[in-house]
């Protein structure tokens, strides 16, 4: 699957829209804020339970929002091609903490994509937060491949220690404007095999193009 990630710090409906143009199959979109063309897509912690998939320029949506309240940055989003799941899909939520971002995504014909933002205060309890998701996937999804991106918070060149199974996709070129390989790919180890673009700044994060 051809894949975009993007922390675009804030509602940016026109760079996302032009990134949908592009015709992608997947883009996950971090800090997307809550923008009324996006549905509110909530981890009910009281019912626990999900709520709602809409419709977003020709992409099914699927939106996650702090339900505190406390950051309107703090959301997550994935944009999926509906013909991609027309046979049926499961939206799959995974917290490490319920006070912090989750990961979001959907299984699918046997595959499971998914997106998070890591907490970016420690970059050592962000590898722990990345590492406990791809370990929750490992043991807990039996799909033939699975993939998540997005902001990890943690350098991709320093922070190697990955459970195994997995593997990191990214290259060698800083992603953040402070500096960092913070934005890229964490996938199974012997799944399929992806190139890498890394775009431009289109926020002080680079856009990541996977193909």
């Amino acid at each position: 699957m051809k894949t975009i990630t993007w922390n675009s710090q804030g509602y940016k409906p026109e760079q996302i829209d032009n990134l949908l143009q592009l015709g992608f199959d997947v883009i996950c979109i971090q800090e997307a804020g809550n923008g009324p063309g996006f549905a509110q897509f909530r981890w009910d912690s009281i019912n626990e339970r999900l709520i709602i998939l809409t419709e977003y320029n020709g992409y099914h949506c699927i939106q996650w929002e702090n339900d505190l309240g406390q950051n309107s940055r703090c959301s997550i989003v994935m944009f999926i091609k509906p013909e991609l799941v027309q046979d049926g899909f499961e939206i799959k939520i995974c917290n490490y903490d319920m006070r912090m971002r989750p990961l979001i995504g959907l299984i699918f014909n046997d595959k499971f994509i998914s997106t998070t933002h890591c907490p970016a205060f420690n970059s050592n309890f962000a590898q722990k937060v990345r590492n406990y998701f791809a370990q929750e996937i490992i043991n807990s999804l039996y799909v033939k491949d699975w993939q998540m991106v997005g902001d990890f918070n943690c350098d991709s060149r320093y922070f190697q220690q990955i459970p195994q199974g997995a593997k990191i996709v990214s290259q060698l070129k800083e992603t953040q404007k402070n500096g960092g390989i913070l934005d890229y790919m964490v996938k199974k180890d012997s799944g399929a095999d992806f190139g890498v673009e890394v775009g431009e700044y289109m926020s002080d994060h680079r856009v990541i193009f996977f193909t």
